[in-house]
């Protein structure tokens, strides 16, 4: 009987522990594209951490924490331009343990990746943000997912680039007419 209340207890043990491990969320993703002329635009993901909490910059030295990273899947619509860039600006820290400088945010951390657009129709830029957080020495791996439209070059939506253009309205009056005699 022990045996069996020691083998369910372990169980029990086990299948809460991953439960747990993946709750640690300290970090809070929203993302935005942002014109910056005719051809280009940014996405732009802001982080905002939980207090005790910091993350790291786009650009980190080869030793240290994970840098944070931009991921887009592939598109014939728009290709990256430059690096992904820090847009708010981050305090700079000295590493005791890899002998290395770097900067870190906290509270709230701004990031950009410029993206240069290769059709006038509206499309989707879809991707992932990724880096690490920590605090007091422990680190945990956050990234947030992206699935942003951007507007044609004629401020068409991806909607309205869905919806093939009509020549005659005659099926919406002839309806909105029926419903008035009903």
């Amino acid at each position: 009987y022990m045996k069996k209340l020691f083998l369910i207890l372990l169980m029990a043990f086990a299948a809460i522990m991953p439960t747990q491990a993946q709750m640690v969320n300290p970090v809070e993703w929203e993302f935005s594209i942002q014109d910056v002329n005719e051809t280009e635009f940014d996405v732009v993901a802001t982080a905002t951490l939980d207090p005790e909490y910091h993350i790291y910059s786009t650009k980190m030295p080869a030793l240290g924490p994970l840098p944070t990273i931009f991921e887009f899947e592939k598109s014939d619509d728009f290709e990256v331009v430059g690096e992904s860039r820090d847009v708010t600006e981050g305090e700079l820290f000295y590493d005791d343990i890899f002998e290395v400088e770097y900067v870190q945010f906290k509270g709230k951390a701004i990031y950009a990746q410029r993206l240069k657009r290769l059709t006038d129709s509206a499309f989707k830029v879809i991707g992932t943000v990724s880096g690490q957080a920590c605090k007091d020495g422990m680190c945990v791996p956050v990234s947030g997912d992206f699935d942003l439209v951007v507007p044609g070059a004629n401020g068409e939506t991806l909607a309205e680039a869905a919806i093939p253009p009509t020549d005659n309205n005659d099926a919406t009056t002839e309806t909105e007419e029926k419903q008035a005699v009903l």
